[in-house]
C-alpha cells in the first residue's frame, strides 16, 4: 500500500512538473541563461565555471548541450528528472532512517511544496543540491554507528559544494 501512494505521489509530480517545463518556454527567466552558456562552454571546453556558478550541475547539462533550441527542454526534462530522483533518494534513506510512514510524509510535503516544484521544471541546480545534501546528512548521522560513513558523508558534501556554494553548510 504504502509504495502505490509513492508511486501516486510521483506520478502526480511528474504529470504537474511535465506541464510546468512546458510553460516555462523562456530561458532568460532567472539564472536559466547563464546555466545554458556554462554547460555549452563546459561542452565546447571554454570553460569549467563562469566565476559565479558551480560546476557539477552545467557538467551534468553539458551532456546535452547543443547550439539548438531542443538543448533548453533536454536539460529542463534532466531537472525534473533530478526532482524525481530527489523524492525517490529521500523516501529511501526516510524509510531507513525512520519509517515509511514519515518517509511518505516527508515525500509528500517535499512534492507538493511549490518552490521544490518550480526549481524542478526549470534550469537550475536546487534538485541536484537537495539530493547530495540529504545524503551527506544521512551519512553523517550513519556516521556515528559505522565510521565509514562518515566518508560517504564528505563525499556528498564536497559534491553539494561543487553544485551549489550553500552546500557548504555541510
Amino acid at each position: 500500500a504504502n509504495y502505490a501512494i509513492l508511486l501516486l505521489l510521483l506520478a502526480r509530480f511528474v504529470m504537474t512538473g511535465w506541464v510546468q517545463v512546458g510553460e516555462n518556454w523562456n530561458s532568460d527567466t532567472l539564472d536559466q541563461g547563464p546555466y545554458l552558456q556554462l554547460g555549452l562552454d563546459i561542452r565546447e571546453c571554454k570553460a569549467l565555471s563562469d566565476g559565479n556558478r558551480h560546476p557539477l550541475y552545467p557538467a551534468l547539462m553539458a551532456l546535452f548541450a547543443e547550439r539548438d533550441w531542443a538543448y533548453f527542454t533536454r536539460v529542463k526534462i534532466l531537472t525534473l528528472a533530478l526532482g524525481t530522483m530527489c523524492l525517490m533518494v529521500v523516501y529511501g534513506l526516510s524509510c531507513r532512517l525512520v519509517n515509511e510512514e514519515v518517509a511518505l510524509l516527508t515525500v509528500f510535503l517535499l512534492s507538493v511544496n511549490r518552490v521544490f516544484s518550480a526549481l524542478s521544471c526549470t534550469i537550475m541546480c536546487e534538485s541536484l543540491l537537495v539530493i547530495l545534501f540529504f545524503m551527506a546528512w544521512y551519512f553523517t548521522i550513519q556516521g556515528f554507528v559505522n565510521r565509514r560513513c562518515w566518508v560517504l558523508a564528505g563525499v556528498c558534501a564536497g559534491l553539494a559544494y561543487l553544485t551549489k556554494s550553500s552546500g557548504q553548510a555541510l
